[in-house]
C-alpha cells in the first residue's frame, strides 16, 4: 500500500509541472511577445515628416528552428539631434543602419500631436522610433577620429574641432595648415595699405619740378621705395589670420 501510494506520487510529479515551471513558461511566452530595442536598416526616409521604414536587421528564431523576417514597419518617427532652435540632420538613405526604439505604449496619440492613448498596448512592434547610426562592428567605417570631434562624410572633407582649433575640410584625422582669413580685419589692413601707397605718390608727385631739358624730376623719388615698404610692413603687421580656424 505504502509502495503504490510512494509510486502514484512519483507519476504525478513527473507528469505534472511545478508551479514554477508553469510560470516560467507563461513568462517566457509573453516575453516574446515584448520588444525593446533591435539593430535595424533603414529602407526609406521621407524628410518633409521625418519618418523612414525599418525592418529589423536580424531574422527571427523560432522555437522549430527556422528563420523569419520580421515585416517592414513604416511611418517610424527618426530621431534628429536638436534643441534651442538648433538641430543635426544628415541625409538619410535606403540600407543607412540604425537602432530601432520600442516605446513601453501605444504612441498613435503622440505621433498625431495628442496627449491622450486610446490603446492599452505595451511594448507593440510598430510603436518604436528610430536613432540612425548603429553600425555593427563588422560593418563599422574604419574612419574614427581620437583626438578630436568630426563632422563629415564617410572618405570625404570634414570639419575636426579639437580643444584648441577647427580644421576645414580635411580628412578623417588630419588637421589643416593654412589659416583662415578674417575678412574684416583684412579689408581694414588693405585700405591702410592702399592708403599709405597714395601718400607716399602723392609726396614724390609734388616735389616735381622741370629741368632745363624740359623734364619732370622728382625730389622725392629716391625715398618712394622705403615708403612702399613701410606701407607693406605695416599691412603684414595687421592681425587679420585666424589663430582658431584653419583651412585646407
Amino acid at each position: 500500500m505504502v509502495y503504490g501510494l510512494l509510486n502514484t506520487t512519483a507519476r504525478k510529479s513527473k507528469m505534472t509541472p511545478s508551479i514554477n515551471s508553469t510560470i516560467e513558461t507563461v513568462v517566457n511566452s509573453q516575453l516574446k511577445q515584448v520588444w525593446t530595442s533591435e539593430p535595424g536598416v533603414i529602407q526609406s526616409f521621407d524628410a518633409s515628416n521625418r519618418t523612414c521604414s525599418v525592418k529589423v536587421a536580424s531574422r527571427t528564431l523560432l522555437p522549430n528552428g527556422t528563420t523569419v523576417e520580421q515585416p517592414v514597419i513604416p511611418d517610424v518617427p527618426v530621431h534628429v539631434a536638436g534643441g534651442g532652435g538648433a538641430e543635426i540632420t544628415f541625409p538619410l538613405t535606403s540600407g543607412d543602419p540604425c537602432i530601432i526604439m520600442f516605446a513601453s505604449h501605444e504612441i498613435d496619440q503622440w505621433f498625431a500631436g495628442k496627449d491622450v492613448p486610446n490603446d492599452p498596448r505595451t511594448h507593440a512592434y510598430h510603436d518604436c522610433f528610430v536613432l540612425p547610426g548603429m553600425h555593427s562592428p563588422a560593418n563599422a567605417p574604419s574612419e574614427y577620429a581620437t583626438s578630436a570631434m568630426e563632422l563629415g562624410f564617410q572618405s570625404g572633407p570634414r570639419v575636426a574641432m579639437t580643444s584648441s582649433t577647427c580644421h576645414l575640410g580635411v580628412d578623417s584625422g588630419a588637421t589643416a595648415t593654412e589659416a583662415a582669413v578674417l575678412g574684416n580685419a583684412q579689408k581694414s589692413a588693405f585700405d591702410a595699405f592702399v592708403d599709405s601707397l597714395k601718400t607716399a605718390l602723392s609726396t614724390v608727385l609734388s616735389t616735381g619740378a622741370l629741368t632745363p631739358t624740359g623734364t619732370v624730376a622728382f625730389a622725392g623719388l629716391p625715398a618712394l621705395g622705403t615708403m612702399i615698404d613701410a606701407a607693406k610692413a605695416q599691412y603684414d603687421a595687421a592681425q587679420f589670420l585666424s589663430t582658431k580656424v584653419k583651412v585646407k
